[in-house]
């Protein structure tokens, strides 16, 4: 091996760079003489240099990495702007249609409200000759006969309110003041700071009367201010059309000891008590509690509200902030059956009065109040062969517009908890005054076409934040 190695130093010297090999190699000769086994060098890596090779390899596997993250990242960013602006298209579409309904509500065609105005003064003129026939047109506080005809052929609008929604407020009040039987606004203000006169424009006065105390009863408050028999309970948060509530208004001209209205719900005092809104009341086919967002009532009614015998149902409503609605209904179905259990005098047409001699005594026939006339005579006939008078009477309306889900604030916008009040305040209820006191009617649909101003003969009630839509 040595001389191997000699060779290989030999044949190294005789090129170019003989001097720098035998120098290399003459460490490594020695240590072979002297028996030693030679420890070959190690070549050791540059610092970073093995780093660098597979760096270059990461590398090329980063950018791939970087590039995958950031198309997934564009890909994510138009998938958010397609979602944002299918948002902002369904949300414009949402308000455009929102604003259409409610102008539709507003601007309503004028040939249609003098035509329900016509068909409600025919109904009122029924109910005051039968009235007169019967002898009880003495029994309304009139001085003189005039004023009268004022209290039976008008009615006054009843809207509660307070400081928070007075933006909607003004909107209704202008709608309603300037339906054609109105004789007054009557604005229940609760707490400081009324609304000044000027802010309304409609044809009717409006009157405020302030109340110290937010309490919801005080919109069934006695006041002696209210000239008409009929009034017109109405929220500041909902949009009916004049038409519509001129049609009620002839509807209650032959059922004046019930509420007439256009909010229908479904009660059961159980056990357990059931509240079930407008979509089941609707699907059921049947309802005995009508809302005061929009219902006529009696003035004598809403002082029997007030009677001391309503007292405990007062104090639970103010307690709970809610249910004075449902307490009338229950004041109305108690006075009803009170008033069967008793000798009574003819009401209305229970006098016998036909709707065709009503209208000549009104100094023109309107079919259209006669067929009304003729099928709510019919229906208390049934009331005189066992059935009560019903406490409660549906109007179906063409249009009509909750804004409580757009106004922010109100005591139905947590629904769950609004829902379990309402069903304690039916368990209450019934416990006091009758479990067995509220008469379930049937609802009754009319036809769709243009002579109502529907396009459908029943409402859509699948939009969970509008309730029941009608076209």
């Amino acid at each position: 091996m040595l001389g191997r190695l000699r060779q290989i130093v030999g044949s190294g010297s005789s090129s170019g760079s003989s001097a720098p090999a035998a120098a290399d190699a003459s460490p490594l000769l020695g240590m072979l003489a002297g028996g030693r086994e030679p420890v070959l060098p190690v070549t050791r890596a540059r610092p970073g240099s093995s780093h660098r090779r597979t760096g270059s390899a990461s590398s090329v596997g980063g950018q791939g990495g970087r590039r995958r993250k950031r198309h997934l990242l564009r890909i994510a960013l138009y998938l958010a702007m397609a979602v944002l602006l299918a948002a902002s298209i369904a949300a414009c579409t949402a308000v455009a249609a929102v604003a259409y309904y409610t102008l539709s509500i507003v601007w309503e065609s004028p040939a249609a409200v003098a035509a329900a105005a016509a068909e409600a003064q025919a109904a009122a003129a029924t109910a005051r000759a039968a009235a007169t026939r019967g002898g009880q047109l003495a029994q309304l506080p009139a001085n003189n006969e005039s004023t009268a005809a004022t209290g039976s052929s008008q009615y006054t609008v009843v809207v509660m309110s307070y400081k928070a929604r007075v933006s909607l407020l003004i909107l209704v009040i202008n709608q309603l003041g300037n339906c054609p039987s109105v004789a007054e606004v009557l604005l229940v203000w609760n707490g400081d700071d009324p609304p000044l006169p000027y802010l309304f424009d409609c044809r009717a006065p409006v009157r405020i009367r302030q109340e110290p105390k937010n309490d919801l009863s005080n919109r069934m408050r006695p006041d002696p201010g209210i000239s008409t028999e009929a009034v017109l309970l109405a929220d500041d948060d909902v949009l009916m059309r004049c038409a519509d509530v001129e049609r009620a208004f002839a509807r209650w001209q032959a059922n004046q000891q019930a509420l007439v209205g256009f909010f229908p719900r479904l009660i059961s005092t159980g056990p357990p008590p059931q509240y079930l809104p407008e979509h089941v009341v609707f699907k059921e086919q049947r309802f005995n509690v009508l809302l005061t967002a929009g219902e006529f009532a009696s003035r004598d009614l809403l002082e029997q509200y007030w009677s001391e015998q309503y007292a405990q149902g007062r104090e639970l409503v103010g307690r709970l902030i809610n249910c004075e609605d449902i307490l009338l209904n229950f004041v109305v179905a108690a006075a009803i059956r009170k008033r069967q259990r008793q000798p009574r005098q003819p009401l209305g047409l229970e006098a016998g009065l036909s709707a065709a001699e009503a209208a000549g005594d009104a100094h023109g026939n309107n079919s259209a109040a006669g067929h009304v006339q003729q099928k709510e005579h019919h229906q208390q006939q049934k009331g005189k062969l066992g059935r009560q008078l019903p406490h409660v009477v549906w109007s179906q309306p063409s249009r009509r517009l909750d804004l409580s889900a757009f106004s922010g604030v109100g005591i139905s916008k947590a629904r769950a908890k609004h829902l379990a009040t309402r069903r304690q305040c039916v368990a209450q209820f019934g416990e006091w005054y009758g479990r067995d006191l509220l008469q379930t009617e049937r609802v009754e649909w009319e036809l769709g076409g243009s002579a109502g101003g529907r396009l459908l003969s029943r409402p859509l009630c699948s939009l969970p934040f509008m309730g029941c839509v009608y076209l």
